[in-house]
């Protein structure tokens, strides 16, 4: 009568044990005086005589609520961080003492899936940093953010930032390490590194500003103070452009012109009109 009414035994598992004598095992609810409820562990054994008839059963219940809270709230945190994973574009690992990938979470071809030894992937020229600063995380236990280059499938460097996070456990020793790594090859490309860089404007966005404005590439220059044939040879690269001066008297004069250029950590660069202007 407790049991709880979606989780009471079906006449054939009944009928089944008392048939064949079969061990029945189940968990179920029940419905408490006060109203609480309760989830039960029950394990039921058949007793035959000799002719192998069933005579008798016993058998033993155990209340296991809390291992049943523990297990949803498990399952819970599984499914919010799938959904963390399924969320980002970037490479996630769970790397050991050594560097060694324990296993891969996530896969991305532009962060570079890791390989087994977790710096092979990291370009050359960037390595000895990277290994000092991820020995440095493994002395003080310490999140690491570094920007490197690594080695694309076509063999290409290209830049990424890679999170190194350590994991305690429940006595607080380290046990691993896991590893966000997200491109960051556009961020790299179109952004300064410094504040007083030069910004690499890129052609297309001289060429959007340009019909934003309305204006001919003869209006451009004189407002910048350069040559026509400067701006047309800024327009025509694809991609950002060398800094030089040149390229900064173009972006003070479309700035003035209310102009403000748009350097994304995700996509293209791009160009729009201020607001209120």
């Amino acid at each position: 009568q407790m049991i709880h009414p979606d989780d009471r035994f079906a006449g054939d598992e009944l009928s089944e044990f008392l048939r064949a004598g079969t061990p029945l095992e189940r968990e179920f609810r029940i419905i408490r005086q006060n109203g609480r409820v309760r989830w039960i562990s029950s394990r039921i054994e058949a007793l035959f005589d000799t002719a192998g008839r069933v005579t008798r059963a016993i058998g033993v219940s155990v209340d296991v609520t809390k291992q049943r809270e523990q297990l949803q709230h498990q399952k819970s945190l599984t499914a919010r961080f799938d959904a963390l994973l399924t969320s980002i574009s970037s490479a996630v690992c769970l790397v050991d003492k050594a560097g060694t990938v324990v296993r891969t979470l996530k896969s991305n071809d532009k962060a570079l899936p890791p390989s087994e030894n977790w710096v092979d992937s990291v370009y050359p020229e960037d390595r000895a940093d990277v290994e000092r600063r991820l020995a440095n995380s493994r002395t003080q236990l310490v999140r690491q953010d570094i920007e490197h280059r690594v080695h694309r499938p076509n063999n290409a460097p290209g830049w990424v930032r890679t999170i190194a996070m350590p994991i305690h456990d429940e006595h607080k020793q380290q046990q691993e390490w896991i590893y966000v790594t997200t491109d960051i090859d556009l961020e790299r490309r179109y952004c300064p590194v410094a504040p007083d860089s030069l910004t690499r404007l890129t052609g297309a966005q001289i060429r959007a500003s340009r019909g934003i404005l309305a204006m001919s590439m003869k209006d451009l220059a004189d407002a910048a103070q350069v040559s026509p044939s400067t701006i047309r040879r800024f327009e025509e690269v694809d991609g950002p452009n060398a800094p030089e001066p040149a390229l900064t008297k173009i972006q003070a004069a479309l700035t003035e012109k209310g102009i403000e250029f748009i350097f994304p950590r995700g996509g293209e660069p791009s160009a729009r009109i201020q607001t209120g202007l």
